[in-house]
């Protein structure tokens, strides 16, 4: 059996890699890039949108598809993650 690495979280990423690393509150770039603070970026409250995944980006200074990219790839580890433990379930 192949044991799996756990997926991080995107909240996990945001804040371990970028609010940490910037020295910033835990609110202070969704009040930066203007989106709602209730959108609980840093709990696992909902997918990022595109233009939330941009306006990240421009903020963090990395490419506009970063974090794009990071909430498709989390995406598709878990569906492949889940497809696995069906397999090893059936």
């Amino acid at each position: 059996m192949t044991m799996m690495i756990e997926t991080p979280k995107i909240s996990e990423i945001l804040y371990e890699e970028f609010i940490l690393a910037m020295n910033l509150s835990a609110g202070q770039p969704a009040q930066d890039i203007h989106v709602s603070v209730s959108m609980n970026l840093l709990h696992d409250g909902r997918k990022l949108s595109a233009d939330t995944s941009i306006r990240l980006a421009r903020y963090s200074g990395v490419s506009d598809l970063y974090f794009m990219n990071l909430q498709n790839d989390i995406d598709q580890r878990r569906i492949f993650g889940q497809e696995e433990r069906m397999k090893c379930n059936s």
